[in-house]
């Protein structure tokens, strides 16, 4: 077994740089892996859809909005986990990730953002923005599992 009390600081902080860069590397290898196992009610990665679009104000950046495609249509995953009946109910979709019984909760029990990769950050409603150019978003993207990936319309 290791001393460390017999260690300097130095070494010491040397050594759990080393240690923090290995943890990180494999944290971020399993969850890699597990965001492309990701199953929530039947959708996974290859059902998520990416579009970028300019920032507005013709500001430098791209901002990224997140789909689940389902039926052949793209359903926002901010707002559109369902509808409301002719009596003012909020009904969501069954095949809808989320997670609970309680349908009236759309919010909390939306399970939809857990498919967006690390590093994008919501702007706004289904509106993320992503630090690093266009090619680092969508390698990023595919590492996550989500391959359909395109530009949009402002």
């Amino acid at each position: 077994m290791i001393d460390y009390n017999k260690w300097t600081l130095k070494d010491l902080k040397k050594e759990a740089n080393i240690i923090y860069a290995a943890i990180t590397k494999k944290e971020k290898v399993v969850d890699e892996k597990r965001a492309k196992k990701l199953c929530i009610n039947g959708i996974t990665p290859a059902d998520i859809a990416v579009e970028y679009t300019p920032k507005p104000n013709n500001r430098d950046g791209l901002y990224y909005s997140f789909y689940i495609k389902h039926d052949g249509k793209l359903f926002d995953i901010y707002y559109e986990s369902g509808g409301y009946d002719g009596h003012h109910n909020f009904v969501r979709h069954p095949w809808w990730p989320h997670s609970g019984d309680n349908v009236d909760d759309q919010w909390d029990s939306n399970r939809a953002s857990e498919f967006i990769p690390p590093g994008f950050g919501e702007a706004c409603e289904n509106l993320y923005s992503y630090q690093k150019p266009l090619h680092e978003a969508i390698k990023q993207l595919k590492k996550y599992g989500i391959t359909d990936i395109k530009e949009g319309t402002e």
